[in-house]
């Protein structure tokens, strides 16, 4: 019987191979799995960090949107009593007024709009120099991860 150049401790079946001396096996080891899984839990903790970036985001951009529908809605109601336009200038420190009058009650319901913003103001300015109507609407977006004091500016000319 004849040796062969290397000697294997191979079980004698045929289904398992020996290899030769400085040859490496194929196959996973564990330190490729551990590297595998390494590089998994990195990849999901990424894509966890960027599901939670997209909320807060998510939500910063619906209190914008808010505010722009807000901020509009009193641009057309401005419009449609041009009458009283002297009496709707406030700042966001003005107290809510009564509704003795249709520009009075304009603001009262716009004041209690803004209260679904989180710290919800604003405030309306009437240029008639220029005939331009600015409306601010400020709210608290710390929460959805943006600005303490955030606000929307609106001007239109009338």
């Amino acid at each position: 019987m004849m040796k062969s150049a290397y000697s294997c401790m191979c079980d004698p079946d045929p289904r398992w191979r020996c290899s030769p001396p400085g040859q490496r096996e194929a196959g996973f080891g564990l330190v490729d799995v551990l590297v595998a899984l390494l590089v998994l839990s990195l990849g999901l903790l990424g894509h966890s960090l960027l599901q939670g970036l997209s909320v807060r985001n998510t939500q910063s951009a619906d209190l914008r949107a808010q505010a722009a529908l807000y901020a509009q809605d009193m641009i057309d109601r401005i419009q449609a009593n041009r009458l009283e336009i002297g009496h709707y200038p406030r700042t966001p420190a003005h107290p809510i007024p009564d509704c003795d009058m249709r520009a009075n009650c304009d603001i009262r319901e716009w004041r209690q709009q803004l209260l679904a913003l989180p710290q919800g103001r604003g405030g309306i300015a009437f240029d008639p120099a220029t005939s331009t109507l600015t409306v601010t609407v400020i709210w608290n977006d710390a929460r959805a991860g943006g600005n303490a004091n955030s606000q929307l500016v609106l001007s239109t000319r009338l």
